[in-house]
């Protein structure tokens, strides 16, 4: 009786790991969860299979920002318009909409590893350096400085490149698990989709 009893534990047990198994696996990919999925094998060079992570080009972002705020119906939108938060105080919005005083700024600094907790940061910047935005001017002289902003107005947000990352690999069934530049593109199109109408709001309620 004992035996059949552990026999039956066993085989319980084996269908619960099994459909636990089945579960995890099948859980999709989206943008509570994504950076979950990162294959660390890219940071090997011995590793079975070639991983290469890419990020969207600040040119790619801001192309894609361009194309969603002019489905969302925005006008007079421009990309890369230097805009002025004080008299000493200027900064480079890679999609700007003139009409609707909003606009998104570009943060070109990431980590080893993308962390999915970074999606609710302002600014890493902000988190290393105390500043929420800053910008390298350069004379034709060759002499460089930065524009350093401690706080930014409420009508502009800042898209951070650590977000937008995807992984690619020469294996089939191995790209089936990586986070593709198609979901990337997808999740950048909803940002915008969701972030632009706020700012709109909370800018016109001033």
């Amino acid at each position: 009786m004992d035996n059949k009893n552990s026999k039956m534990k066993q085989i319980l047990l084996t269908a619960t790991l099994l459909i636990i198994s089945k579960l995890s696996f099948s859980q999709e990919i989206d943008s509570s969860n994504y950076c979950n999925y990162y294959d660390m094998n890219a940071h090997y060079q011995g590793a079975k299979v070639k991983i290469t992570t890419t990020y969207l080009s600040k040119l790619e972002i801001a192309e894609i920002v361009f194309d969603e705020m002019q489905k969302l119906g925005y006008d007079h939108l421009f990309n890369f318009r230097i805009v002025q938060i004080d008299s000493m105080t200027h900064v480079n919005s890679i999609c700007y909409s003139e009409k609707s005083k909003i606009g998104f700024l570009y943060e070109g600094s990431c980590g080893m590893v993308p962390k999915q907790e970074n999606r609710h940061v302002v600014s890493l910047y902000k988190e290393m350096a105390g500043y929420a935005y800053a910008e390298k001017i350069v004379t034709t002289d060759g002499e460089s400085d930065f524009i350093k902003v401690k706080d930014l107005p409420n009508n502009l947000y800042i898209l951070k490149m650590e977000n937008y990352w995807f992984q690619e690999s020469d294996d089939l069934e191995t790209n089936k698990k990586l986070v593709s530049k198609e979901f990337i593109v997808n999740l950048l199109r909803e940002d915008v989709r969701r972030i632009a109408p706020k700012l709109e709001a909370i800018h016109s309620n001033k």
